[in-house]
């Protein structure tokens, strides 16, 4: 495995496993973490636990008042991420070459695509297995895509496994929690890559029903200008994150699905924009391959299976016996 193969998958195994890579940071030589230009907040370090006992560096152009604080010592540094970086790294001891540290990390990492298999192997009942549908999606977006990300309980099957490869960039819409954000974000990335001459790239808004519902409206919008967009609709029939809290609570999860959901395909169609539902795997590589080719406002509306409880929330939420079972994707 190649330096460039290892920081990537460090990187994804990072988003997928944060606690578990955070105590082995911080026990094997009492890590200083670096974080650059991440908007760190209570949801995205689980509560300020991310970092475990580590000390914190953090580098972003924003001055520290105008940013949430975790707790503990945080060494700020207001500057412009490349020449703080490129300070610091000058700063280093001589000799010391920075890598991948200790063995428990190494062994993470070379286990990581099996893990991945794994939970791509199954086959739940009730939809498309979410990992599977979303290393489909990886493989045929393009190395130079813009990729925008609402948040809900899909943006744990997405975040974490869309690869950062040379060329991506992305978009999370995390901002104060909401869902509803991906449409405009994404149509908001469209106009502007648009308008970039040169630019050429292909931007892609991946949303979940409850959070495409909030939005609508907005396909018209972007059809109107002309905006080249693939909208991919990740669809479990309910607000996801309300119907797994409502069962880890005992209570009926049934009051976060959607009895009678709406049909997407034809609410964007009577909006201006091509769209299509997929329900088999054959279905969405086909779905994936027209749309790449083709151009203007597409929604790709992707059924994936109700039942399976993305890793983030069996962490936060299920003892440790409970999540082999969740992770393989049937249901409660």
């Amino acid at each position: 495995m190649d330096a460039r193969t290892d920081r990537q998958r460090l990187v994804q195994l990072l988003r997928a496993r944060h606690a578990c890579i955070a105590l082995v940071t911080a026990e094997e030589d009492h890590a200083l973490n670096a974080v650059v230009g991440a908007a760190l907040d209570a949801h995205n370090t689980f509560g300020g636990s991310f970092f475990g006992d580590a000390r914190l560096i953090r580098v972003d152009i924003r001055p520290p008042a105008q940013m949430w604080h975790p707790a503990g010592e945080v060494i700020e540094i207001t500057a412009d991420a490349a020449t703080a970086i490129t300070r610091l790294a000058a700063d280093l001891p001589a000799g010391r070459r920075p890598g991948l540290r200790g063995p428990e990390t190494a062994e993470l990492l070379a286990g990581e695509p099996a893990r991945r298999a794994t939970l791509a192997a199954a086959h739940p009942a009730d939809g498309l297995n979410p990992w599977t549908v979303i290393a489909a999606i990886d493989d045929a977006v393009s190395d130079r895509a813009h990729i925008v990300t609402g948040v809900g309980h899909f943006w744990y099957f997405v975040a974490p496994y869309l690869s950062a490869r040379p060329g991506r960039t992305f978009h999370f819409g995390y901002g104060f929690g909401l869902i509803g954000q991906g449409l405009p974000l994404g149509i908001g990335g469209a106009v502007a890559g648009t308008a970039t001459p040169g630019a050429n790239r292909q931007t892609v808004a991946i949303e979940g029903d409850g959070s495409f519902l909030m939005n609508p409206q907005e396909l018209q919008s972007a059809v109107r200008f002309g905006v080249d967009l693939l909208v991919i609709v990740l669809n479990n029939a309910a607000y996801g994150s309300e119907f797994h809290k409502l069962g880890i609570a005992g209570l009926d999860p049934a009051a976060g699905a959607f009895d009678r959901p709406a049909d997407l395909v034809a609410i964007a169609r009577a909006l201006g924009a091509d769209a299509r539902r997929v329900g088999t795997m054959d279905e969405l590589h086909a779905g994936l391959a027209a749309f790449a080719a083709s151009g203007g406002v597409r929604v790709l509306d992707v059924g994936i299976a109700r039942s399976v409880m993305s890793e983030a929330y069996q962490r936060m939420h299920l003892p440790p016996a409970d999540e082999t079972r969740l992770v393989q994707g049937a249901s409660r």
